[in-house]
């Protein structure tokens, strides 16, 4: 899925299940900043009882398997976000709210934030590989969350790794 002309709250994606996507390196300029399953682009969306599973976003590209969010604020609630590569959610330009979602088991990380404003509530973040949360230059609130069994990425921690962030 490919949000990517402004739309807001009122565009909803409720109860799919978006599974093997795949995004390789040598895209055109307009597919930059990809996302295996989901990929927000200056929009913010609603996303809710989605099951977000074994996407993929080729390594030389900058982006994220399961859902990549730049220059949007979606909302991301009740929806389980499993082995995607790299990573579950990321983040760049960005204030997603992201609640009761289950994101595990994600190689290349749960959460990964860059110069963004994420609010992560009531989220379970475990078995990811490359840190359950990595913020780098943001501002984030994680509150009533449930992180446990990942593991350390990019010399960071493994729960959750914060620089240069607040």
């Amino acid at each position: 899925f490919r949000f990517q002309n402004g739309e807001d709250g009122n565009s909803v994606l409720d109860g799919f299940t978006i599974t093997n996507g795949y995004v390789m390196a040598g895209l055109p300029a307009e597919c930059a900043d990809p996302g295996g399953g989901i990929a927000c682009r200056g929009s913010s969306p609603t996303i809710s009882n989605c099951r977000i599973t074994n996407n993929a976003v080729s390594s030389s590209v900058y982006g994220c398997g399961g859902i990549y969010c730049y220059l949007g604020g979606p909302v991301i609630s009740n929806c389980t976000i499993t082995g995607n590569t790299p990573g579950g959610i990321g983040c760049r330009d960005s204030s997603p709210i992201i609640t009761n979602c289950d994101i595990t088991g994600n190689t290349g990380g749960g959460i990964y934030c860059e110069q963004s404003s994420p609010e992560i509530t009531a989220c379970t973040i475990a078995g990811n590989t490359g840190s359950g949360i990595y913020c780098y230059d943001s501002n984030v609130t994680i509150a009533d969350c449930t992180l446990s069994d990942n593991i350390s990425g990019r010399g960071s921690g493994g729960g959750v790794s914060i620089s240069y962030s607040l």
